[in-house]
């Protein structure tokens, strides 16, 4: 299965994305009966997800963990989780955050995005989908 965040593909991507959404602000006032609800535009709102990968060494995954932090304000990308992609869907993502889960060495592996891996990523990620006028 292919699970990416830009050009960052991972072995895997765990988390629910929210896709743009209408927003609305719900009017309140005392001594009046009822609400209001004004419709104020389609927008994303922040969702997490956590991606992790194998690293050639701790070293290479310390490397690859400020290569995510580039990320961070920069253009919006595609997302893909399981083989979906989030453009077919109409949407890209912005990452507004991203942080070390955790950083281990493991002493052996079979497989992988990296093989021979001696180091395991796990990030957090702060995504915000956003419409693909594209």
């Amino acid at each position: 299965m292919t699970n990416s965040i830009g050009d960052h593909v991972f072995i895997a991507l765990h988390g629910n994305p929210v896709p743009p959404k209408e927003c609305v602000q719900v009017l309140e006032r005392p001594g009046v009966d009822g609400v209001g609800v004004w419709r104020t535009g389609k927008r994303g709102v922040p969702f997490m997800m956590q991606s992790s990968i194998d690293a050639e060494s701790m070293a290479k995954a310390a490397e690859t963990m400020e290569t995510y932090k580039e990320l961070i304000g920069q253009d919006p990308v595609s997302m893909i989780q399981d083989n979906v992609d989030s453009t077919a869907r109409g949407w890209l993502v912005i990452v507004e955050n991203v942080s070390q889960e955790r950083c281990h060495a493991i002493e052996s592996s079979t497989g992988g995005q990296h093989p021979p891996s001696l180091a395991w990523l796990v990030a957090n990620w702060q995504l915000r989908a956003i419409a693909n006028n594209d």
